[in-house]
């Protein structure tokens, strides 16, 4: 067996999950006070084994029955401080940011949702009759049902088009209701999973009826599904509304806050999964444990937006506010002039739409990709695993902090290049003639490729989603804030439905070498993308606001755009 670190052994770290090792047996009563004790042992051997079976006997007090209760405790205890700081932050801000903010939060567990499944994805799959493919299309059918919620919302919000405005916490409890379903049924299912797993470890489908057979594949498929209808519909109208929220000139940087807060969320699903199984106290696998913490998550969200959510009746429609001055005769005659303008506006749109589903499409793939090889081939457990895979995507961090800190040195494009080129490295990295390049084990060198593919690829993604809200059309075209933010949503769920299923099916039937192609291949798409429908048409004000880079009082670039005011982004002259 191959080592993933050359200097100590991984399996004294990475034990086997306790699913592998089957149920723990307490000890007779007679070794704890030592009357079955041999004559030659020694008295500190007696104390350890007399507290080894005490903490034993208090995991016994819960299990089987409350072994759920100490991990849903604590998830409990950190959604709620969690609520009472965005409490606070509520009723000290605008009544625009806190509904931005209230939104960053449901985001962010939405977006944990999706990952958090990923850690058990194999070995639930696999209890339930799915294999390899199957688990990674129970996780991408998430994205699915992301895309039919979306579609369904968009529906609703162009026939109600106030909807942000007159009852924005009624829509988004009735979308988080989808996540409820979903996550219950999951819960179901897993739990069932669960007991057969315990029955038999190493066919636990088998121990299942006929009729449970048949039912429960469909059934993880379903609820995955219905999870990510209220995960599609609830992005689809705060995304939307918050162009409503924000002034043209702050979209990018609140843009970028949303993307940012479901990096976070892609990087801790993995990690929080891990940390369930840690402080679950009893023997064996718990799938469960992801379905109870998918059901509080949804209920503090829902609390969090009939409690917080602030009243939007007062609030300045900022898509309304850049072109009220004019007539509706003023506007056609204004964009009749420039059509050119707009086709440039329409393009860079639709670029960056193609460019926010590839890279949903290569961060899905090498996420999952990642975990199923590191617990196949390197035969790591999951505990270790997902603490891995969260650190792999929390590398986000510096790089956002360090972009945050010299973006004035650059414009966005010089950003969006140089940050694929670190993923193409990256990516390079995967096959087999570039893991003979760095003097580590291969599944060390895996995770670096990880790290460095994750956090670039994705946020040069978020400075195009930057760029795209920036020029989003008036209202009632196709490519206005509910349109692009539809076709944003659609796109997005293709990428990560396709990723997961399509990455674990390549490297089940043709090798690692085959993803590290796909992998290269779609980073290669993006920036040529990049270059060729968004790069060329953007203007340089349009590069510096969506590198979060705007102008100072008393530049003359500040003074120029005060002169010119709303007219300067409007004209009526000729192009």
């Amino acid at each position: 067996m191959r080592q993933p670190f050359p200097d100590f052994d991984v399996h004294a770290l990475a034990r086997r999950s306790p699913a592998s090792r089957g149920p723990r047996r307490g000890r007779p009563a007679g070794d704890m006070n030592g009357e079955s004790a041999t004559a030659g042992a020694a008295s500190a051997a007696i104390t350890d084994s007399a507290s080894t079976d005490a903490g034993e006997l208090s995991s016994n007090l819960l299990c089987p029955s409350l072994g759920w209760l100490p991990p849903m405790c604590a998830v409990a205890v950190v959604l709620l401080t969690v609520l009472g700081g965005l409490r606070h932050h509520v009723k000290t801000t605008s009544q625009a940011q806190a509904a931005r903010s209230i939104y960053l939060m449901v985001n962010f567990f939405l977006v944990l949702n999706y990952t958090v499944v990923i850690l058990d994805s194999y070995d639930l799959c696999l209890a339930v009759g799915l294999g390899i493919g199957g688990s990674g299309r129970m996780v991408g059918t998430y994205m699915l049902g992301f895309c039919a919620g979306a579609v369904l919302m968009w529906l609703f919000v162009r026939y109600r088009p106030n909807l942000w405005r007159d009852a924005p916490q009624n829509v988004l409890v009735a979308g988080l209701s989808f996540q409820l379903v979903g996550a219950a049924a999951y819960a179901c299912v897993a739990q069932q999973a669960s007991s057969s797993r315990e029955r038999d470890p190493k066919d636990a489908f088998d121990t299942l009826g006929p009729l449970l057979k048949d039912l429960l594949p469909h059934a993880l498929i379903i609820s995955r599904f219905v999870s990510g209808i209220g995960s599609g519909s609830c992005q689809q109208f705060y995304v939307s509304g918050m162009l409503h929220l924000t002034p043209v000139s702050d979209r990018s940087v609140h843009t970028g806050r949303w993307v940012f807060s479901g990096m976070i969320a892609i990087g801790l699903g993995p990690v929080l999964a891990a940390v369930l199984r840690q402080l679950e106290p009893c023997a064996g696998a718990h799938f469960e444990l992801v379905g109870y913490a998918q059901i509080i998550a949804a209920i503090v969200s829902m609390v969090a937006l009939k409690w917080l959510h602030p009243d939007l009746e007062d609030c300045e429609d900022c898509m309304e506010s850049k072109y009220q001055q004019f007539t509706d005769e003023d506007v056609f005659l204004t964009w009749e002039n420039k059509i050119g303008e707009r086709w440039k506006q329409r393009l860079i749109v639709m670029g960056c739409l193609c460019m926010a589903s590839l890279r949903a499409f290569g961060v899905s793939a090498i996420e999952v990709v990642i975990a199923m090889i590191l617990e196949q081939q390197y035969d790591w457990a999951q505990r270790l695993t997902g603490l891995t895979i969260g650190g792999i995507f929390l590398g986000c961090i510096p790089v956002k902090l360090t972009h945050s800190h010299l973006s004035d040195r650059l414009a966005v494009t010089s950003w969006i290049r140089i940050l694929v080129c670190i993923a193409l490295m990256g990516s390079w990295l995967l096959f087999a003639p570039g893991r003979g390049v760095l003097p580590i084990d291969g599944a060390l060198q895996l995770i670096i490729a990880g790290v460095i593919v994750f956090p670039t690829f994705y946020l040069s993604d978020a400075l195009s989603s930057g760029l795209m809200h920036q020029n989003v059309l008036p209202e009632v075209s196709l490519f206005d804030g509910n349109h692009a933010q539809l076709w944003y949503n659609l796109m997005q769920g293709m990428g990560r439905f396709l990723g997961p299923w399509l990455a674990r099916w390549t490297v089940e039937a043709n090798g690692q070498d085959s993803f590290a192609f796909q992998q290269m291949l779609v980073t290669c798409i993006f920036i040529g993308i990049f270059e060729t429908l968004v790069q060329p048409f953007l203007k340089t004000q349009e590069t510096k606001q969506a590198g979060f880079v705007l102008p100072k009082r008393g530049d003359s670039e500040y003074q120029a755009s005060e002169s010119r005011g709303i007219l300067s982004e409007v004209s009526t002259e000729s192009p």
